[in-house]
């Protein structure tokens, strides 16, 4: 019995990360692809999010509207860019080894790497403004930093594999992606949780 609730434990949440995976791209192509980046990722961590993602109707999230923010769309057009130039690179380097080429798909890697990473923090903070967003997303990156290895590996061993094994790991990138925040996510407030009942009770001992 305990077998067969881990099978279907796994099977779940393989359905979820392909569902998910579904759902940011027919987000980002409904969004025009260039400017969706940003609403495409916030839809499915939300999905994540809730009790029972498995369950979650995909049409509810696709027709979710957000408030289009400026920052929003730069950030979103900036991932467009960069994903764009590692696959432009990439089929360049395929064709012939460059300098120029391989100079061009390091950079692309990594700043498509940094922005998914702020997208992380990003995405977490709500009911302020884009801007101010934007700076507190920078500043938790500094201070998380074993959360910026976990996604920057995790990043960069998908990438590897998309592009040297197999071409449909872009597909379920996405889905991995939200996962993985959900779970920082979730570990970062565990961790708050305890630090702060830690401090109450070290106050009632001291009392």
């Amino acid at each position: 019995m305990q077998k067969q609730s881990r099978l279907i434990l796994f099977i779940n949440g393989i359905y979820t990360l392909v569902k998910i995976s579904c759902l940011f791209w027919l987000n980002l192509i409904k969004r025009g692809f260039v400017y969706g980046w940003c609403d495409a990722f916030r839809a499915g961590l939300d999905m994540y999010s809730c009790q029972h993602p498995y369950d979650a109707s995909l049409r509810e999230y696709l027709c979710k509207r957000e408030k289009k923010e400026m920052l929003d769309q730069v950030l979103s057009a900036f991932s467009t860019f960069f994903f764009l130039m590692i696959l432009v690179s990439w089929f360049a380097l395929l064709r012939g080894y460059s300098s120029l080429a391989l100079l061009l798909f390091l950079v692309s890697v990594l700043a498509w790497i940094a922005l998914l990473i702020v997208l992380f923090f990003y995405l977490q903070l709500k009911q302020q403004s884009p801007a101010l967003r934007l700076y507190q997303s920078l500043k938790q990156l500094f201070q998380q930093l074993n959360d910026v290895a976990v996604l920057g590996t995790i990043l960069a061993f998908l990438i590897f594999v998309a592009l040297t094994k197999n071409i449909l790991v872009w597909f379920v990138l996405p889905g991995v992606y939200c996962l993985v925040c959900v779970k920082l996510s979730l570990r970062n407030k565990d961790k708050e949780v305890n630090a702060s009942f830690l401090s109450m009770r070290n106050v009632w001992n001291f009392i």
